[in-house]
């Protein structure tokens, strides 16, 4: 059985505003005072904790920059749930070759069409398109299969 994350849109939208409001005013005051916080004060704006109404300029753009690297790792552990869950293409490209137009249409059941391969080399395992890893072509159970060797 497969895990799979429900995600509402409506909870996709609602961080992805928090995070480009955020950014769009970090923009506006790009040039950030460095503070160093101690994990306890960092751990207090994190969740949530008000600043004393005396806090330093520093303090409040410490805060807010906290703010939105805590979102920006929110909104990053929601793409890669979303993405986790989603189904993926796998590929099995073991060689390719080019020919031209009047070659391919000459092509009849029966012909051969040779490989940039030789026999033992390993086939590429693609994941929607992108390279992946490297196995061996084997047979399961009279079904054809792919052995990893290699991960890229």
């Amino acid at each position: 059985m497969r895990d799979y994350v429900s995600l509402s849109q409506d909870e996709l939208n609602r961080v992805l505003s928090e995070v480009r409001k955020d950014n769009d005013e970090h923009e506006k005051n790009p040039d950030p005072v460095a503070v160093s916080l101690s994990p306890t004060e960092l751990e207090r704006l994190m969740v949530g904790g008000a600043l004393p109404a005396d806090a330093s300029q520093a303090e409040k753009d410490a805060a807010r920059a906290a703010k939105i690297e805590e979102r920006k790792r929110r909104m990053a552990e929601v793409l890669a749930q979303a993405n986790a869950s989603s189904p993926k293409r796998i590929s099995v490209v073991y060689g390719t070759a080019t020919r031209r137009g009047w070659e391919i249409e000459k092509l009849r059941a029966g012909d051969s069409i040779l490989l940039d391969r030789i026999v033992p080399e390993y086939a590429e395992i693609m994941v929607d398109g992108k390279l992946f890893a490297r196995g061996a072509i084997e047979d399961k159970d009279g079904h054809a299969a792919i052995k990893i060797v290699q991960i890229v």
